[in-house]
């Protein structure tokens, strides 16, 4: 009732009224409490196509700090599905799955390095070597990439998969922005990485991985719950 009274600037009675249906809420108002709670404002009015799924476009990331806050609020939304049985995710995999890239090793950094690169037009390191990640963003991702290893999940690769960050890799070392010896170790990280997931993909884990023969166009994942 406060709550409901201070965003729409109302008084406590007049808040009453609305939840009590005495009074009739206005197009403005929904938009207000919309936008404060967080939900669809077909949800509001319970207009809703039962047919149409509604989506929200995530907040572009910009710097260590949205990383950090993405990873944080993935978790928070993955997390109930441990405890769903016959709950699963399914990723189309036109990259490598950001859940795998998050040991804090150099593949760590390389793709981190390679996301701010592209999403954040104030992110200009001269180098890779003098690119850091803070201790809370690897903790963070960590804590990501672990929860993903005790979900149930179907992943679909093609060549791509793993041939993007093959492709990223050296373009960032002909254009002079990361060393050999950096790529190198890179490389070490993307195949030891490689050979953790052939070992998962074992008779009757909660892993499972084909491939496609035709081109993944974009990463897309899934979730399938029994209700």
């Amino acid at each position: 009732m406060d709550q409901i009274a201070s965003v729409l600037d109302i008084s406590y009675g007049a808040a009453y009224r609305r939840i009590n249906y005495k009074s009739k809420i206005s197009i403005d108002e929904a938009i207000l409490l919309a936008k404060h709670f967080k939900i669809s404002i077909d949800s509001l009015f319970g207009t809703g196509d039962e047919n149409v799924i509604p989506v929200r476009k995530m907040q572009i990331l910009k710097g260590t700090a949205d990383f950090e806050n993405y990873f944080n609020n993935s978790m928070a939304l993955l997390t109930p599905l441990l405890s769903i049985k016959d709950a699963e995710i399914i990723y189309s995999a036109k990259d490598l799955p950001i859940f795998y890239t998050s040991e804090g090793n150099m593949l760590t950094k390389f793709k981190l390095f390679v996301w701010l690169k592209i999403l954040d037009a104030e992110f200009k390191p001269s180098s890779f070597l003098n690119f850091a990640l803070t201790n809370s963003l690897k903790k963070s991702y960590q804590k990501f990439g672990e929860l993903y290893n005790d979900l149930n999940t179907t992943e679909i690769w093609d060549v791509t998969t793993i041939n993007s960050t093959l492709k990223q890799l050296l373009f960032y070392f002909e254009s002079g922005i990361i060393t050999s010896n950096d790529a190198i170790a890179v490389c070490n990280d993307l195949k030891k990485l490689i050979q953790k997931i052939y070992n998962k993909t074992l008779p009757n884990s909660n892993f499972k991985l084909y491939y496609n023969e035709l081109l993944l166009m974009s990463n897309n994942v899934l979730i399938k719950t029994p209700f």
